[in-house]
């Protein structure tokens, strides 16, 4: 049987929202044992360490998204008990059968080492998480002029995949990962508070294994954007961009090959 660990890490969680992700794992028609991480500065969602469906941590340090998955990954041992590692966010939705066809998927394709599937916004409308590796003019245009210079082509806006293909950039709201390649490649780079830590570990991954946006199945992310309303967001945003760049260049050859990869798969419906 499958071993699949189910980690969230939480900062001041809405209960209800919360409480519908883990029904939603508790739901799954495949087993999941999940595992919290609570960063928040009070002790709001402490009635949680005696909730039997999940393993709870209260951190001591919020040490950002990266650190806490990690946290939980090393405090439970999770790279020796299990196959896979669903990295979710507390703010998903998604149907019961979802983890099983992944995983299938996976079991099949052993050669996957991350998996992201659909993204959709509350109202069905697709959110782009599934997206080419950025230059630094990409994000300039996004973050600060995106109603002028909106950067169409690095969000794939009017190219959307009809079958599984390897995409590099996926986003870290719902990262269905194989430990084999975690053991392999390493886990997120705590340098990240926030953003760019789930491209970065995809980046790592699709070096060794493939890393795979699969708009066979959906899920939905309740995304609010908060960076653009908070001014310490927003400084974490600069600040995991100006460290990605730093890290993998600003003159980046391998991301023109890569992005040109997988922009040719997607025109020609080449699929994996």
């Amino acid at each position: 049987m499958l071993k699949i660990a189910v980690t969230l890490v939480l900062y001041n969680t809405d209960k209800q929202e919360l409480n519908n992700v883990i029904s939603a794992c508790v739901n799954s028609t495949v087993l999941v044992d999940i595992y919290l991480i609570d960063n928040s500065p009070n002790d709001n969602l402490s009635y949680l360490d005696s909730d039997k469906r999940v393993n709870y941590f209260k951190s001591e340090h919020n040490g950002g998204f990266g650190y806490g998955h990690n946290t939980i990954i090393r405090r439970f041992k999770l790279l020796d008990s299990y196959d896979y590692c669903l990295v979710i966010n507390p703010d998903i939705e998604f149907n019961f059968e979802v983890i099983e066809k992944i995983s299938k998927y996976m079991e099949q394709n052993t050669g996957v080492g991350v998996l992201m599937p659909k993204i959709l916004n509350h109202d069905g409308s697709l959110q782009f998480a599934r997206r080419l590796l950025p230059s630094p003019f990409d994000i300039i245009r996004k973050k600060i002029l995106p109603h002028f210079l909106h950067p169409k082509k690095y969000e794939m806006i009017d190219y959307e995949p009809n079958k599984p293909i390897k995409i590099v950039g996926l986003c870290g709201c719902f990262m269905f990962l194989r430990i084999d390649a975690l053991k392999v490649v390493g886990l997120f780079d705590e340098r990240y508070f926030m953003y760019f830590e789930d491209f970065d570990l995809c980046r790592r991954i699709a070096i060794k294994f493939s890393s795979i946006y699969y708009p066979n199945l959906s899920v939905v992310h309740y995304s609010n954007n908060e960076h653009r309303r908070s001014l310490k967001l927003l400084y974490y945003a600069i600040r995991a961009t100006i460290l990605y760049f730093n890290k993998w260049g600003y003159i980046d050859k391998e991301r023109r090959v890569l992005n040109e990869k997988v922009y040719d798969s997607i025109i020609k419906g080449k699929g994996v």
